[in-house]
């Protein structure tokens, strides 16, 4: 059968309200086993349902919901769209028999989630299986394994087809408190396993041939539902030591993550919003859980491509002050500019104190109408402490300087000197042929000699060129200022260590050393000191770009005093850029405490500078806990990626920057 000339969306919603009792479960002391009804998940559903239909025209998603009715231990729907085993696993079958190359899958699933004995095919070590619970589970059927799930949701990812998981609920224990249902069993303790819960010896085979341990070393993912990271975009309503809630909205009960997740979803009809986006808000209404994203966590919702956009930074109201979670660990100076989009403010919010992970701006006369608790509100003018030089060749003419320094100072805040001729240890600009310009940066920010590598600025209209040619050193500049944030970090000795190496041969890569392009490259990092650590790590790539290693999502990498971890990873010389080596600088930010992102520094290829706005391409936002003692310490690894092209080969094809193994 021939494939489709354009892809579809499939969807599986489940939501289990009413579960059945029976006596084929029984626990340790021979008593039924028994999961509390919830309230919401249906509403949940339909809540999903509706808003697929209306803004994606998804009409015919698979839905298995189970009600209460009046008739004891019956449900009000028919029985093939009960949220059973049976039907949840044949469900999965059909989708994978429809689906071709391109397509995309969301899965979606309110109920409760509970920890169960292993069973024999369970993953090697585990102590118990996070498990998502089907109405049936008491009456002696099988729950939907977090490894089950994922060898299912492989299957479709083998086709090509880009997966989206949705869970609402949780897979810690819990109980009821202050009229809030939690959607974990009260009091919950695994029963003895049936038979009919370990599988067959044909489907035990599969599920060793395809299950895969998880690459990312994230405790809350290897912990919870062996959803691989690199495959599919996961989003939970909680950590794995947290409690999904459910409790009355608009009269109605409805699971807390799903009800902000559609109306954050539906304030933004039109626009693209990145998952992590969409999980910040969340987390910006809910006090009681922390949603979390795995995964492709920067797509667009419902999309395969990523937003790019400034970063949105949500506002704190205090008195006659606006505060914003970012500081001299984000590159903060005094005097940067922020303000709302897309409608501006009458006047910026101009920072005026800077702590380590917050800055105030004060709020006049002109801004206390229209800016309020958790405005959105994005960097317009990075500030410079010193004297931004610009060198201009004479042969680009007065107007041309006049018309730059405009977009200068539209983008940067503080002096800007334009000059004809070059300027020592500043940025120069030089005409190429008849409506092009080359920008010339200092070495030790560009990595060399000579023109700025993959930009191609070129403009008829003197007042576009040089406003092409202002974002891109603007962007220049800022990179320079992440690049500097190793100036602003501890000096105490460093209570760690960090070991860059060949995977296969166990090389040791030193700081300026080579390493061929795509190549498999192992990261190890050490806590030597007396307390709790906390790692990220930053790749700050040839093309200005900069972006978050590991860990893939907002959080760091937790490590335990005199504590190991490693991660593997590849580098990729961008196809922008020629052939030879490249500088790559692998950049380790350690802190302690555990509250820190870093997204607010990540960039786009300089090349992309000038699609880095636009109504319809919203970025990632970033929400933090205001943090006082904060110790932080940098550490590079500069390495020179280089691509050998054999002859006859292009490179055309190869992508961007690193990936992650």
């Amino acid at each position: 059968m021939a494939a489709p000339t354009t892809s579809k969306r499939f969807a599986l919603l489940i939501g289990v309200d009413f579960y059945q009792r029976g006596e084929s479960r029984q626990t340790q002391e021979s008593q039924p086993v028994s999961l509390q009804n919830l309230k919401g998940c249906v509403n949940d559903v339909r809540d999903i349902e509706g808003f697929l239909a209306t803004r994606f025209g998804l009409n015919d998603p698979y839905v298995l919901t189970s009600s209460p009715s009046s008739k004891p231990n019956i449900p009000q729907e028919l029985s093939q769209k009960l949220p059973t085993y049976k039907n949840i696993k044949e469900s999965f079958a059909k989708i994978y028999e429809d689906a071709h190359p391109g397509d995309l899958f969301f899965f979606y699933f309110s109920g409760h989630g509970a920890r169960l004995r292993p069973i024999g095919a369970s993953p090697a070590g585990r102590q118990t299986d996070p498990s998502l619970m089907p109405m049936d589970y008491c009456c002696g059927q099988p729950a939907v394994r977090g490894w089950e799930l994922n060898n299912w949701l492989r299957r479709l990812y083998g086709k090509k087809v880009q997966i989206i998981v949705c869970l609402d609920s949780c897979y810690s224990g819990g109980s009821w408190r202050d009229g809030v249902i939690i959607r974990t069993p009260d009091n919950w303790e695994p029963p003895p396993n049936l038979p009919v819960d370990e599988i067959s010896e044909t489907e035990h085979a599969e599920t060793h041939g395809t299950f895969c341990e998880s690459n990312s070393r994230d405790s809350d993912l290897d912990e919870s539902w062996d959803i691989n990271p690199t495959d599919f975009t996961l989003m939970a309503a909680c950590k794995r030591n947290q409690t999904a809630e459910e409790r009355p909205i608009d009269g109605q009960m409805r699971g807390v993550f799903t009800y902000y997740l559609v109306s954050y979803l539906r304030q933004n009809l039109g626009k693209m919003v990145a998952y992590r986006t969409v999980c910040d808000h969340i987390q910006n209404q809910v006090n009681a859980q922390a949603p979390q994203v795995y995964g492709q966590d920067r797509l667009a919702f419902f999309s395969n491509k990523e937003p790019r956009s400034p970063v949105p930074i949500i506002v704190r109201v205090e008195e006659k002050d606006a505060v914003l979670p970012i500081g001299r660990l984000h590159g903060v100076k005094v005097g940067a500019e922020f303000t709302t989009y897309p409608q501006p403010l009458n006047a910026p919010l101009s920072i005026y104190q800077v702590d380590e992970l917050k800055c105030r701006a004060r709020i006049g006369q002109e801004l206390s109408s229209n800016l309020c608790n958790n405005s959105e509100v994005y960097s317009s003018r990075w500030s410079a402490d010193e004297t931004v030089k610009i060198g201009v060749d004479q042969s680009l003419g007065c107007e041309f300087r006049k018309l730059l320094h405009v977009a200068l100072q539209n983008r940067i805040a503080g002096r800007i000197e334009v000059s004809e001729g070059p300027e020592v240890g500043s940025f120069m600009l030089r005409k190429r042929g008849h409506d092009g310009v080359d920008v010339i940066g200092p070495k030790s920010l560009v990595g060399y000699d000579g023109v700025v590598h993959g930009l191609d600025i070129h403009d008829q209209h003197p007042e576009k060129l040089a406003t092409k040619s202002a974002l891109a050193l603007a962007h220049l500049f800022r990179f320079q200022q992440v690049l500097d944030l190793r100036i602003e970090a501890s000096k105490e000795p460093a209570p760690f260590k960090l070991i860059l190496e060949h995977d296969t041969s166990r090389k040791q890569l030193l700081s300026g050393d080579k390493a061929q392009d795509n190549t498999r490259l192992r990261l190890s990092y050490e806590n030597r000191g007396d307390t709790t650590l906390f790692f990220m790590f930053l790749v700050l790539s040839p093309g200005f770009h900069v972006r978050q290693l590991y860990p893939r999502i907002d959080s760091p990498q937790v490590m335990q005093a005199q504590c190991k971890g490693s991660f593997t990873f590849k580098l990729r010389v961008p196809s922008r850029l020629p052939d030879g080596c490249h500088r790559d600088i692998i950049r380790a930010v350690i802190t302690n405490r555990a509250d820190v992102s870093l997204k607010t520094l990540e960039l786009p290829d300089i090349w992309d500078t000038d699609q880095n706005s636009g109504e319809d391409t919203y970025g990632p936002e970033r929400h933090a806990t205001m943090i006082s003692d904060l110790t932080w310490w940098v550490e590079d690894i500069e390495i020179w990626t280089e691509r050998l092209v054999p002859a006859g080969e292009s490179h055309g094809s190869r992508h961007t920057g690193f990936k992650m193994l």
